[in-house]
C-alpha cells in the first residue's frame, strides 16, 4: 500500500502533465501540423532530450539515489555534501558539453537527419532550433539532480508536478501564435521551453532548500562516493545511449522515408507516453527508494513484496491501456488530431503506428521496474549489455520492416526490441538469484489480461456503432468508448474476483485516513 501511494503522489500530477502534454500535442497538430517547421522541430526538440536521458534523469535517479540516501541516514550533512560534489560535476562537464555540441551543431543535425540535407530551409532551421534547445539540457540537467534529491526524501508529489510547466508555456505560446500576436517561425516555441525550464529549476531548488537540503556549493571534486557514483553511473549511461541509440536510429531512418513520416511517429509515440509516464516512470520511480531500503535491510520478504506488487499494480493499468489504444487507435487519433493542418492522411498514418507501437508499452513499463531491481542492487552492467543486445535486434529488425510497412515497420521493430529486452532481464533476474516474479503473479496477469481483451471486445463493437461526425460528437464518442471500456474493465475484474469489493473500500479508506 506504501508503494501505491508514492506511485499516486508521483503519477497523479504525472497524470496531470500528460493530459497537457496531450492538449499541446493537439494544438500543435492543428498549428502546425506535419510540414517542414514540425519535423525541424520535433528533430530538434529530440537532440536534447535524447541527452537529458542519457546523463541526467537515469544516473541522477537510477545511482544518485541509493548513494544520498545512505550517506543522508548516516548525517544529514555528509548527504548534503554528496549532492554538492554532484553540482559541480553537473555544472562544470554539462556546460563544457553543451557548449561543444551547440559549436559542432550543423554536424550533429546532419548526422542526425540525413534526409533534412536536401532541404536547405529545413537543414538550417533544424540547426538554429537545436542550439537554443540545447541550452535547455543544461537547466534540465540540474533538475534532475534537485528532482532525485526530493524522491530520496520521499517527496515525489512537487517534482512530478513541474514537468506541466514545460507544457503550460508550450500550450501558451502555441495561443499566441494561433491568434496572430506570435508569428509562427518555431523559435518562438524553443524559447518558450527554455523560459519554462529556468522556472522549473527554480521552483525545485526552493523545494530543497525547504527540505534543509542545499545542493548548490562546490564541494569537492572527488572523494570515495563520487567515484562509487561515476562507476555506476557509467554503465548506465551506456546502456541509456543504446536506447537513445534506437531513437536515434529510428529518426535518421525516418528523415528518409516520406515527408511527415517523422511527425506520425512522434503523435504516436505521444500518446504511449501518457500510460508509460503515469503508470511505469510513476511506479519505477516509487519503487527504487523502497527497494533500496529492503536490500540495506537485507528483508528478501520485503523486496519481493515490492517488487512482486509494482508488477501487479502496473499491468493492472498498462494492459487494458494497451488493448484500448490498440483497438480503437483510429478513433483517439482522429478525435485527438485530425484537425486543421492535421489531415486525413496523417490521421490514418499516425494510428497505424500507433497500433504497433502500442504493442511494446506493456515490455517497456516492466524494463522499468526490473531494471530497478538491478540498480537497487547496484548492478549497473547488466543492464547496460541487454540494452546493447536490445539495439542490436532493433537495428537488425528496423531496415527490412522500414521497407515494406514505413513508418509502421520501425514501431514494430521498437516493440519487437521491448519485449526481447523484458525477456533478457527476466533471465538475468533469476541467474543473479534476485527476487523474481512469483507464480500467483503472473496467474493474477493472465487474469488481467483476460479482463483487458474483454474490454477490447466491447470497445471494437462499440466503435463500430458511431459514424464519422463533426468534432465535438467525435469527442462526445471518444468519451462515451473511454468510460464505458472502464466501467466493463473493472466490472469484469470484479466478475473474476481479480479485484474485490474490499480492496477498493480499504484503499479509499487509506486515503480517508492519510488525509485525516
Amino acid at each position: 500500500m506504501r508503494l501505491l501511494f508514492s506511485a499516486l503522489k508521483c503519477g497523479v500530477p504525472t497524470l496531470v502533465s500528460r493530459a497537457l502534454g496531450f492538449v499541446r500535442d493537439i494544438l500543435f497538430a492543428f498549428i502546425v501540423g506535419t510540414g517542414t517547421i514540425a519535423d525541424a522541430f520535433i528533430v530538434a526538440f529530440r537532440l536534447p532530450n535524447m541527452f537529458r536521458a542519457l546523463f541526467a534523469e537515469g544516473a541522477m535517479n537510477d545511482v544518485f539515489i541509493p548513494i544520498f540516501k545512505k550517506e543522508y541516514a548516516k548525517d544529514k550533512l555528509s548527504g548534503q555534501y554528496f549532492a554538492q560534489s554532484i553540482f559541480s560535476h553537473t555544472v562544470l562537464w554539462g556546460v563544457g558539453f553543451i557548449l561543444l555540441m551547440i559549436v559542432n551543431m550543423p554536424y550533429v543535425v546532419a548526422v542526425q537527419a540525413q534526409g533534412f540535407i536536401a532541404d536547405g530551409q529545413k537543414f538550417l532551421l533544424t540547426i538554429s532550433l537545436a542550439k537554443i534547445l540545447f541550452s535547455y539540457l543544461s537547466i534540465m540537467m540540474l533538475n534532475a539532480l534537485f528532482t532525485a534529491i526530493l524522491n530520496a526524501l520521499g517527496k515525489f508529489a512537487l517534482p512530478a508536478m513541474t514537468q506541466c510547466l514545460l507544457n503550460i508555456f508550450f500550450i501558451l505560446i502555441l495561443m499566441l501564435i494561433d491568434i496572430g500576436l506570435v508569428p509562427l517561425t518555431g523559435y518562438e516555441i524553443a524559447v518558450s521551453i527554455l523560459i519554462s525550464g529556468l522556472v522549473q529549476c527554480g521552483i525545485l531548488l526552493w523545494a530543497c532548500n525547504k527540505n534543509h537540503v542545499r545542493p548548490y556549493g562546490f564541494q569537492q571534486f572527488f572523494n570515495a562516493n563520487i567515484t562509487v557514483f561515476f562507476k555506476r553511473a557509467l554503465p548506465i549511461i551506456i546502456g541509456a545511449s543504446m536506447a537513445q541509440c534506437m531513437l536515434f536510429v529510428s529518426t535518421l531512418l525516418a528523415t528518409n522515408l516520406a515527408k511527415g513520416t517523422i511527425s506520425n511517429l512522434y503523435y504516436a509515440e505521444r500518446l504511449i507516453q501518457l500510460p508509460l509516464g503515469v503508470v511505469g516512470i510513476a511506479v519505477s520511480t516509487a519503487l527504487l527508494p523502497t527497494l533500496v531500503t529492503a536490500i540495506s535491510d537485507n528483508n528478501k520478504h520485503a523486496i519481493s513484496v515490492e517488487q512482486n506488487n509494482a508488477i501487479l499494480l502496473a499491468l493492472s493499468l498498462t494492459l487494458p491501456a494497451t488493448i484500448a489504444l490498440f483497438t480503437i487507435s483510429m478513433p483517439i487519433v482522429d478525435t485527438l488530431f485530425h484537425h486543421g493542418a492535421f489531415d486525413a492522411a496523417a490521421t490514418h498514418k499516425t494510428a497505424r503506428i500507433l497500433q504497433y507501437l502500442v504493442v511494446g508499452l506493456p515490455a517497456w513499463v516492466l524494463n522499468k521496474i526490473f531494471l530497478k531491481l538491478f540498480y537497487a542492487h547496484g548492478n549497473t552492467k547488466t543492464p547496460m549489455y541487454v540494452s546493447l543486445i536490445t539495439l542490436i535486434i532493433y537495428s537488425i529488425a528496423a531496415v527490412p520492416l522500414m521497407q515494406t510497412l514505413q513508418g509502421a515497420g520501425l514501431a514494430l521493430a521498437s516493440t519487437i526490441g521491448a519485449w526481447c529486452c523484458t525477456a533478457m532481464l527476466y533471465g538475468m533476474m533469476k541467474k543473479y538469484k534476485y527476487q523474481t516474479v512469483t507464480p500467483s503473479t503472473w496467474f493474477i496477469a493472465a487474469k488481467i489480461l483476460l479482463c483487458s481483451i474483454v474490454m477490447g471486445v466491447f470497445l471494437w463493437q462499440l466503435s463500430h456503432v458511431f459514424s464519422p461526425r463533426d468534432t465535438a460528437k467525435k469527442a462526445l464518442d471518444l468519451f462515451v468508448l473511454v468510460i464505458g471500456g472502464t466501467i466493463v474493465y473493472f466490472a469484469t475484474l470484479i466478475a473474476t474476483k481479480t479485484l474485490k469489493i474490499c480492496h477498493i473500500k480499504n484503499f479509499f479508506s487509506k486515503i480517508s485516513n492519510k488525509q485525516e
